[in-house]
């Protein structure tokens, strides 16, 4: 049986890097989902209900037009800091038509996250091809990057998530991600879900095609962030919001996200 860690040696490192792993599911006693519950995985759905942190995702990533327009609008937020999954295919693409526009992501605190090189679904795949298309992705994202990344969440494709998934998070210390909410589509039909939105929250996005004049899924972003401006909510990193999930299961409710918040004794630096 695995042994719990001692909470008050525990850093801010030690946390994330419990991400994916079998000790991170026994210390939290439960799963999100039915095939986690089958598999022993533990798949992250949303982060702490009691945290204002909110993490906006956005899936796939083919067309550079819709990447340079959020890269616009996330520079006017400059607080506001999101992750991506693209697919491997679409970093190299997107990053031929814009030189370096992950690298400037990247730079500016935003998080890059994997969901398969050629999207397709885990659940068709084993988990020897996941892992060697895991390594493909990750050399993609390297080569935009021209450097390594800390890469620590996997967003399945189509959200299925798969034993063969599961198998490769545990052998690359990933940890699988779903969400509890999208702002994805027409603006009417998203705005209820923009105007919803709660703490804790994973919001799904896409780079989706241009429609009636707007990028729809660029267009509910600027919208979204306008609208809940007041609401006290922090949209950050996947990061972030995971590791103040964590603080929450683990019994430091008390305990700062943020470096920049005000440090508390006893707490996770």
């Amino acid at each position: 049986m695995s042994q719990e860690p001692n909470k008050d040696a525990l850093t801010r490192r030690d946390f994330l890097k419990l991400i994916g792993s079998a000790v991170l599911s026994a210390m939290l006693g439960r799963v999100n989902t039915a095939l986690a519950a089958s598999t022993g995985a533990f798949v992250l759905e949303h982060g702490s209900r009691r945290r204002p942190y909110v993490a906006l995702t956005y899936d796939d990533c083919y067309n550079i037009q819709p990447l340079q327009e959020l890269e616009r609008i996330l520079d006017d937020h400059p607080n506001v800091k999101v992750t991506f999954f693209p697919v491997g295919e679409a970093l190299l693409t997107t990053d031929t038509k814009d030189p370096g526009i992950w690298k400037r992501f990247a730079q500016r605190g935003h998080e890059i996250g994997y969901h398969s090189f050629s999207h397709i679904g885990a659940n068709v795949m084993s988990t020897d091809s996941l892992i060697k298309d895991y390594d493909k992705w990750y050399a993609a994202l390297t080569q935009v990057l021209g450097a390594q990344a800390d890469v620590k969440f996997a967003r399945p494709t189509f959200g299925i998530v798969s034993e063969s998934l599961h198998e490769m998070c545990q052998e690359r210390k990933l940890v699988a991600v779903l969400w509890s909410t999208g702002w994805g589509g027409p603006y009417t039909n998203a705005a209820r879900a923009i105007r919803e939105t709660n703490r804790g929250d994973i919001v799904l996005l896409h780079t989706r095609p241009y429609i009636a004049g707007k990028w729809e899924d660029i267009n509910n972003t600027r919208e979204g962030l306008k609208i809940n401006a007041e609401r006290g909510l922090r949209f950050s990193t996947l990061s972030d919001l995971y590791f103040a999930f964590l603080l929450d299961e683990l019994g430091f409710e008390t305990c700062p996200v943020s470096p920049s918040d005000k440090p508390s004794p006893n707490c996770p630096q």
